[in-house]
Order: C-alpha cells, then structure tokens, then sequence
C-alpha cells in the first residue's frame, strides 16, 4: 500500500509531544528517510497493414527521478526483430532527473533499406529501489506492542519477546509496554560503539545492552571501571546499580543498542551514541554530559531563540527548565572538536519518563505517530514545514544563527497521523492514555528492488522505404559531498556524506557511495567509528570526516585502507578533493598519492575512472598517514553510451517477527 501524501518531504524537523491521557511527553525520532515506489505491468499490441513510402521512427524515454539521497531505478530493456527485409528507425533517450546531473545525446544516421514486413516485441523491466528498516523490543514486556505504519494503520502485534526484530519496508514504529511504563523499540540505526548517560532520579537503575554482533562492553562509573559484560551476538545483557546523577560511559568493541530504566518503572531512555553535537529540549530539568569523565570540556548551547551559553561538562552540566511540558526553546548543545557528549531531560510535569538528546543523523523525514498525542514537540536544524494526509501543516521557526528550529502544538494529535517534512526532524509527545513522553528514532536503512514490466507489441505489413536513424545518450556527472554532517553555503546543492558504510545511500541518479575498510563496505562497528569522526562547519572551513577516527580498520596493528568510493560509471571526470587538517603523506586519489604537505591541501586533476567507480583513499586517525577529508566534486561523462544509470540493489526484504 503507498500513501501518495507522503511523497512530499524535502526538509528535516525533529518532534516531540505529551501524551494527553497521561501527561507525559515523548519524543518522536526516526532518523533519514526511505523511499517507496509502486509495480505495475502494462500490455500495448498495435496491427497495422497498408501499402506506402513512410518513415518509421519508435521513440522509447525512461525517465528516473528522486527526492533522497537513498533512492534509484534500475531499467533494461530487451528488443526482438523478425522481418524479411527489415527497416526500423529507433530513438531511444533515458534521462534521469536530478539536481546535479543532465543527460547530452548524439545522434547518427546509418542506413536505408526497404522493408516488406515486420513484427517487433519489445519487454522492458524497470527495479524501482525501495528501502526499509528494523526495530529491536528491548524492554516492552506486555501484550501491548503498537505498530504504526507509513499509512497510518495502527495495529496491536501482541506480546514479543525481548530481543525481538522487526522489519518493513516502509516507515513504520512500535511503541510497547512494561507496568504502565511506554518502551519504545529501539531502530538499529542508534547502534554504536560509544554510549554515555546519566540518569538523575529513581535508582537504582537498570541498563541494557544488545549486541549486533559479539562485543564486550566496558562500563564507567564517574570514569572508574564499574563493570565488563560480555554480549553475545543478537542476544542482551543487563547490570543493576545505584547511578543516579553519575556519569555512565560505556565503550564497546562490537555494535550494540543501549537503553536505561529505573526499577520504580520510570524514565525509560534509548540511548543514543555519544556525539559531538546534539539537540533537544529542557523540560523541567536537564543535563549534558561528557564521554571523557573528569576532563575540561567546554559546551556551547545554541537555541530557537537565539540564545547562546557556555556549559562545563566535564562532569556533569545541569539545565533549569525551559518550561514544562516542553513549551520552551528548543537547543543544540555543541563540543570540542574530538570530545562526544550526551544528554537528558526528564519530568514534563506530569506521568514519569524522559527523553534523550539526539544528534542529527537520527532525525527523519517521515514520522508515524502510534499513540494519541497530548502534544508535540519537533525539532530540527532548518526551517522545515511538516504535514499531514488531511492538509494540516506544522511550520518550525526559529534561529538560522544558530541552526535550531521548533515547533510545539498542545492539541491533540490522533494516533495514526503521519508527518511528512521537507527536511529532517526529531520528534517527540505525550500519550494521552498514560501522561508518558515518548520519541521516535528510526534512521538509516537498507535498499530492495521491485520490478515493472512492459510489453509492447506492434506486428505491421506493409511496404516501406525508410532510413534508420540511431541515437545514444551519455549520462553527465556533476557532484559536490561535504563530509561534515551540514550544508554549507559556499557548496550550494552539496550531498551531506554522514560516514555511513558504501552500500547504505546512492544519489538521485543512482549511484552508491560510502565507506569501506580494507576494500568492503563497512560492518557496524567501522561504520560507527567513521560516523563518529564527522565534524561540523567552520571546522577547516567546510567541515570534515576522519579516515576511521575510533582505529577500528586493523588486522593486528596494521592499519587497514580506508576508502570512500562513489560508484560513477567508467569515463573521465573533473575531480577536487580537499584533505583539509593534520598528516596527509598517504592520502591518495584513484589509488595515487595525492602529494600533499602537512598544511591544507587540495587535490585537482582529470581523472579516468573504470569500472570500480571513484575514489579516495587513508588510514586509521591514529597511524598518522591521512588525517581527513572535507570536500569531493566531481563532473564529468561516461564512457559507455547503454549505461543506465543505476547501481546494483539489495533482495527484497520483507516483515519479519524472529
């Protein structure tokens, strides 16, 4: 089922609200976006007969186009001939629609001849590239699960074990239930490697990890080693302490999901990974923290309002109400570059939960609400205007000083309400039905295909003089990435690489990108380690990406390449790649090194490129080799005029309880 209402999202918010049967807020977090597309089979036969001196000319145009950043198409196409003397004049143009790429064609005539008869059958399959995303139930223990899709059809799943998945294709969030107490599901896209907390009332607590893959998680009590927890792949650990108002760091060796309750059934908390940069609102109170306990770190607050302050986090920083129920400014709170913080707020006023703070690359695009609504809260970087399938909008305002916009509405919002915003947001509210605020976190997600196909037939008799005329396109590249996790104003149009493996995004023409270690896209754990090095704008200038800051591409102590690579089809390209900070004697460029000092440098060249794409090239933070990268464009033209312009897709994936 597709909802066409949805197709209309081009900025980020995020949001979150009170729940008006139990005043208490939660937030609403679904990270970036999916795509979704419909099948559909179509059958033309055309007879003709007649006696005459015609030119024929067939004309067949696929077209292709995107909003995101992780949608494509796929079309080929099949042609069968069968006459006794044969002419046909076919024209064939394929153009893909995008921001940053245009399709040039060229035409030659080669032929005349005459034709006595002819019949033609012409198939063409289209894979229409769809996406999808999964949930873990980490602490919903009731028969209550709430399931709400990207239609707005709400549906109880029944009783779930804990560790439970579940897949879609499509948006979708589950919303469960343990003594009276609202557990959101936690997406996998809030795996990490690199966790910090610190819960402010109700001990003792309870923390629990779930492992991706084999970790052993290493836990920090005000920076003294409280704990080691082995995890076994796809299975959970959880230890009980007394925390309240300490600092909790928690540091990984595999992928896992982390989330905190109290045993008195109250503020219940996915966590995020830690970051350097992260959003939110102070209800009643809140707090920032930082990964590294006892160290001096400075953290700027930067709110809708347009209000700035300094905090110390190097413990803990705490943060008086902005007012209840979350009425007040909405803030982003920023450290040093190389130090990641997390942060909290908790009482609402009513009910007894809390939300986290989030950082960007878990905001969405498209948020299903799967409980009624006391209010809603939505926060993003951009003055993003959401809606809904009735036509109701939600425009947030705020600060373009300071990059923090909000929206807040008391009203009651029903379950089943989809927001579709035209840039990404986070999201949060209250049920209604129990006074518990709650979020919604989705984030990245993985690519299948759907295929469309048409027949066309057309059988004719007749006689014919004719001229054969052909004519090809070639697909035009033009690209700017900016690896900082923003847009800047100088690259307008740029695509904002976040670090995520080489596999998870394509363009809008269809062309994968990404990260890989050692020549393979990235497992969750390298992904994690490059999506942490990610530092924002003026950062030398455009902002930057570390080559695996956290050191986790090895074999031993080798240090293992590390790749970012845009799969571009063979031909020649204009290429400027900036290496902006620190050591560069080994980055390289298409595999050469790209020759530069230890100062700012800019790599410019023509390059050719052949069937393994573009790409760049350096090495773990710590081998000092090739510190970062800020800046890639490329234009140029294929080579190879059948190219289609698309990139390989994933099987499709379906729903799945295991």
């Amino acid at each position: 089922m597709v909802n066409d209402d949805l197709n209309d999202h081009n900025k980020p918010i995020t949001a979150l609200g009170d729940d008006s049967s139990t005043d208490e807020e939660h937030q609403i977090i679904l990270g970036p976006v999916w795509a979704y597309g419909l099948s559909t089979t179509t059958t033309v036969s055309t007879t003709t007969t007649s006696t005459s001196t015609t030119s024929t000319t067939t004309t067949t145009t696929s077209t292709s186009t995107s909003t995101t950043t992780t949608s494509s198409s796929t079309s080929t196409s099949t042609s069968t001939t069968t006459t006794s003397t044969t002419s046909t004049t076919t024209t064939t143009t394929s153009t893909t629609t995008s921001t940053s790429s245009t399709t040039t064609t060229t035409t030659t005539t080669t032929s005349t001849t005459t034709t006595t008869s002819m019949s033609t059958s012409t198939t063409a399959t289209t894979t229409t590239t769809q996406e999808g995303r999964s949930m873990v139930n980490m602490w919903s223990s009731s028969s209550t699960n709430t399931f709400v899709g990207y239609n707005g059809t709400v549906t109880n799943i029944g009783t779930q074990a804990i560790g439970t998945i579940v897949r879609d294709s499509a948006p979708f969030y589950i919303v469960g239930d343990n003594g009276g107490t609202l557990t959101e599901w936690q997406s996998t896209a809030m795996a990490g490697t690199v966790f910090v907390h610190s819960p402010y009332r109700n001990g003792p607590q309870m923390y629990r990890m779930y492992a991706l893959e084999a970790a052993t998680v290493s836990v920090y009590k005000n920076g003294v080693l409280e704990a080691t927890q082995n995890v076994a792949a796809y299975s959970y650990e959880t230890i009980t302490g007394a925390y309240t108002s300490y600092v909790m760091s928690f540091n990984s060796t595999g992928s896992i999901l982390l989330a905190s309750w109290c045993t008195d059934s109250a503020d219940y908390n996915p966590i995020p990974p830690a970051s350097q940069t992260i959003y939110g609102s102070c209800s009643t109170l809140s707090a920032v923290y930082a990964y590294d306990y006892g160290e001096t770190v400075s953290v700027t607050q930067s709110c809708s309002d347009g209000t700035t302050a300094t905090l110390s986090a190097g413990s803990r920083a705490t943060i008086s109400t902005f007012g209840s129920q979350y009425t007040g400014k909405a803030c982003k709170w920023t450290a040093p570059a190389g130090k990641l913080i997390g942060g909290a707020t908790v009482g609402d006023g009513d009910g007894g939960d809390s939300t986290t703070f989030l950082p960007l690359t878990l905001f969405q695009q498209v948020t299903p609400l799967p409980k009624t609504l006391e209010y809603l809260f939505l926060i993003s970087d951009q003055a993003a205007t959401c809606s809904t399938a009735s036509g109701t909008t939600y425009s947030l305002t705020g600060s373009a000083t300071n990059g923090v916009y909000k929206y807040y509405t008391s009203s009651n919002i029903a379950a089943g309400t989809v927001l579709s915003c035209d840039a990404p947001i986070t999201a949060l509210g209250d049920d209604t039905s129990t006074n518990e605020e709650y979020q919604i976190i989705l984030g990245p997600v993985w690519a299948y295909g759907i295929s469309t196909t048409t027949t066309v037939t057309t059988t004719t008799t007749s006689t014919i003089t004719t001229t054969t005329t052909s004519t090809t396109s070639a697909v035009s590249v033009s690209y700017s990435f900016l690896f900082g996790g923003e847009s800047v104003s100088s690259v307008p149009g740029a695509i904002l690489d976040t670090g995520h493996s080489y596999g998870d995004y394509k363009t809008s023409q269809g062309y994968t990108y990404g990260w890989l270690c050692d020549g393979s896209p990235m497992s969750s754990s390298q992904e994690t380690s490059q999506i942490s090095g990610v530092r924002a704008p003026p950062r030398s200038t455009y902002g930057l990406n570390h080559f695996d800051r956290e050191n986790v591409c090895k074999s031993g102590s080798t240090y293992l390449p590390v790749t970012w690579k845009l799969d571009v089809p063979a031909g020649s390209y204009q290429v400027s790649v900036l290496f902006p900070e620190s050591y560069k004697s080994q980055c390289s460029v298409m595999g050469t090194n790209a020759g530069c000092g230890s100062s700012s440098c800019t790599y410019s060249s023509t390059v050719t490129v052949g069937n393994d794409g573009f790409y760049i090239g350096g090495f773990g933070h710590d081998s000092g080799l090739c510190h970062s990268v800020g800046l890639v464009i490329i234009s140029g033209e294929e080579l190879d005029a059948d190219f289609n312009g698309t990139g390989p897709v994933a099987p499709a994936l379906q729903i799945a309880l295991i």
